[in-house]
């Protein structure tokens, strides 16, 4: 394992001509340094383990590489920092991104002031790899045929933490909460009456940030109660914000969010994580991304272990899915060396060593997921699994000055205990969220 600075600013790495396995893989000089930047905030925990192991690859198969990991705290930052170079023509080599709509704004124009693509189009994936991925993850990371990043792994947005012990403890039906539909939901809800009456906060969830319920409604709660179908057509302008199964999805969310800690607008969702398992036991579950499994892994615990992990109630026949990808900035200062990054991280070498740590899956089907958890395992098989509907979650799509105001609404919905400051929110709002090009 390669060793970086403990500022996280240079990582470098010269091997001997003769290691076995580690030369160039097309015969050039090895004594030119190849220098790339890659902007990113994965700064911690399992991320941290995760992109160290993508780099070590890199290194092996580009003997001359030299990888500058500059790396930004929150994510926040990490926007600004980014959005700011890219706009003064400075930008990072290859920077860190999520799928559709938070990639291909740097193409479609919308946050720079001229009509050149800030990104360039990826060669480093051909017909043949392309096939081992899921032809929705490359469609929504694509704009006029051109695909503009690589995906480096795929989440399931749709994951839910659960303590073992603590649910056998209190006898907790699993299995009911593992059926598809409302019938899941309402698992759930009986979970949650019966952890209230043990004093017991049934949901975690560190929502300080607000985007934490927004995914709990949006990209998990939604689907769970009106199907993967219905889920499209709704954000695809096909539905109305005032239909019934709006209506049923937000009065749902009303009745869960008794159950939901109370701290929950104080702490950010690494502590709700560790909240399933402190002394006190906080709380019993909790919804999270595939990252959850990445962080459990840093903090000694087993995902499928002494944490259950799960499609969220409901969800048995969905997979929400959101990636992590890694784009090339036009303009900048490496980028030839930048495509030979994304060679590596193309590879199903590159995506096995990533996703081991990161907790979620390799993008390609052929890549090796010998070491994962358990849990890693299970959800791989859910992916794939006959009747599975793949779904890319919505806020890959749609404008950031309509969707950054949803988790707002959101929070004050609860808090008012009022549907209407969402589904008016919605309605007013509807048309410009369907009309803007995907």
């Amino acid at each position: 394992m390669l060793r970086f600075t403990s500022s996280g600013v240079l990582a470098a790495a010269i091997l001997a001509l003769g290691t076995v396995g580690c030369g160039s893989d097309d015969g050039e000089d090895t004594n030119t340094p190849e220098r790339v930047e890659f902007l990113t905030f994965w700064g911690k925990g399992g991320e941290l383990n995760a992109l160290d192991a993508l780099i070590d690859v890199h290194v092996a198969r580009r003997p001359n590489a030299e990888v500058t990991k500059s790396v930004e705290d929150d994510f926040a930052a990490y926007d600004a920092r980014l959005t700011e170079r890219i706009n003064n023509r400075n930008p990072p080599d290859t920077f860190q991104s999520n799928q559709g709509r938070r990639l291909t704004k740097w193409v479609l124009f919308n946050n720079v002031d001229d009509t050149q693509s800030k990104l360039e189009p990826v060669t480093s994936l051909g017909d043949e790899e392309k096939a081992l991925i899921p032809a929705d993850l490359l469609k929504v990371n694509s704009f006029n045929g051109d695909l503009y990043a690589v995906p480096v792994g795929i989440i399931r947005q749709n994951s839910f933490y659960y303590n073992v012990q603590l649910l056998e403890d209190h006898n907790i039906d699993v299995e009911a909460m593992k059926q598809p539909g409302r019938a899941g939901v309402e698992g759930l809800l009986a979970a949650c009456e019966t952890l209230a009456a043990a004093d017991i906060n049934c949901l975690a969830m560190g929502n300080v940030n607000d985007w934490i319920l927004d995914m709990f409604l949006w990209e998990n709660l939604f689907p769970a109660m009106v199907g993967a179908d219905y889920y499209r057509a709704f954000w695809e302008g096909a539905a109305s914000p005032t239909d019934q199964e709006v209506t049923d999805t937000l009065n749902m969310m009303l009745e869960l969010y008794k159950y939901i800690d109370p701290e929950n607008t104080e702490i950010d969702f690494p502590d709700s994580l560790k909240r399933l398992f402190n002394e006190d036991n906080q709380a019993a579950m909790v919804q999270m991304g595939d990252w959850g499994t990445g962080m459990y892994l840093a903090e000694g615990h087993t995902p499928g272990g002494d944490v259950g992990v799960m499609p969220f109630p409901g969800t048995a026949d969905i997979f929400m899915f959101s990636s992590d990808v890694v784009p090339i900035a036009k303009g900048s200062q490496n980028t030839k060396a930048a495509q030979e990054f994304l060679k590596t991280i193309a590879t199903a070498e590159a995506q096995s060593a990533f996703n081991k740590f990161k907790g979620s899956l390799p993008a390609r089907r052929d890549a090796s997921i010998e070491g994962f958890t358990e849990a890693q395992i299970d959800t791989r098989n859910h992916l794939y699994a006959d009747g599975t509907k793949q779904v890319p979650v919505v806020h890959g799509f749609k404008p950031d000055s309509i969707m950054n105001e949803l988790p707002i609404k959101a929070k004050q919905m609860v808090a008012e205990g009022d549907i209407s400051v969402v589904q008016n929110y919605l309605e007013a709002n509807y048309q410009s969220l369907v009309d803007l090009p995907r």
